[in-house]
């Protein structure tokens, strides 16, 4: 999985690496292209990472011209009310009537998929 030249990204930083080739996979399994206007599963997946922050990873994810944003809660250990990305798709959802988001259907709130060791 390559980087992306998009502002205010860079290279995935060594240790905060995921299994690309896992969320690759899930990503391809979950998401419809005809939900999403001009997703190409077919085109390899490129990864990039928002270095910016202290709290949850954040990673762009690319297929073809369509870009996904993929979080989780920071490797290693977390107290347990922090990090909290369920409520953060809680929210979401809650705003989705308002401002139209589209739909997370993805969310590790209905589908936990590991990609590598757990923060809990």
């Amino acid at each position: 999985m390559s980087g992306l030249p998009l502002p205010d990204t860079s290279p995935v930083r060594g240790g905060e690496r995921l299994d690309w080739a896992r969320l690759q996979a899930y990503l391809r399994e979950h998401l419809d292209p005809r939900e999403i206007s001009g997703l190409d599963l077919s085109r390899e997946m490129e990864v990039a990472q928002f270095p910016g922050g202290h709290s949850n990873l954040t990673y762009v994810v690319r297929f073809g011209a369509v870009e996904l944003v993929v979080r989780r809660p920071p490797l290693g250990p977390a107290a347990p009310t922090a990090h909290d990305i369920t409520r953060e798709h809680r929210w979401l959802v809650a705003l989705n009537p308002v401002f139209r988001l589209r739909r997370d259907r993805t969310s590790s709130a209905r589908t936990p998929v590991s990609t590598g060791p757990s923060s809990a």
